[in-house]
C-alpha cells in the first residue's frame, strides 16, 4: 500500500508521495497510529522521543490531549519527551510526572523533579518557562 497526497496549486491537483510531504505531516502520520491503538484498552506503555518534533505548538498540545484523553479509564500510558516547554500544563500533569533533564559536558542528568514551585498548580506555561529559566541562571 502506498500512501499518495494531492494538492491543488494554481488549479492543478498535484500528487505527493509521503516522503515529498513536509516533516511535520510525516510526523503527524507516525503518531496517528499509536493515538487510534490507544483507544482500544489494551493496557501498553507508550514512548515518544521528542513528541513536539515538526510539529505547531498547537498541535502538539491537541494530540497530547488527545492522547491523555485515550489513556483515562485504561491502563495505557504514554511517556513523551518534548524540547517545547508550552507543552507543560500544570492542571494535566501531576508534579511527579514532569522531569526536566540537562545537558552536562559528561552527558545528561535529572535536574529538577518538579518538586519545586515551578510546578505549582494553575501555573501557566509562560509563568512555568520563567521560573526554569531563574533556575538554569
Amino acid at each position: 500500500v502506498q500512501l499518495k497526497f494531492s494538492h491543488k496549486l494554481n488549479g492543478k491537483t498535484v500528487r505527493f508521495n509521503i516522503d515529498e510531504e513536509s516533516d511535520g505531516t510525516q510526523r503527524l502520520l507516525d503518531l496517528l497510529p499509536m493515538l487510534f491503538a490507544m483507544r482500544e484498552n489494551n493496557h501498553a506503555i507508550y514512548f515518544v522521543d521528542e513528541i513536539d518534533r515538526s510539529l505547531h505548538t498547537k498541535l502538539s498540545q491537541y494530540l497530547l490531549n488527545e492522547f491523555i484523553h485515550c489513556c483515562e479509564n485504561t491502563y495505557n500510558q504514554i511517556t513523551f519527551t518534548a524540547h517545547d516547554v508550552n507543552l507543560i500544563n500544570t492542571n494535566d500533569f501531576r508534579q511527579e510526572e514532569i522531569w526536566f533533564i540537562e545537558k552536562t559536558a559528561w552527558g545528561s542528568r535529572i535536574c529538577i523533579l518538579c518538586q519545586t514551585l515551578i510546578c505549582k498548580k494553575d501555573r501557566t506555561p509562560d509563568q512555568v518557562k520563567l521560573l526554569i529559566k531563574k533556575e538554569s541562571l
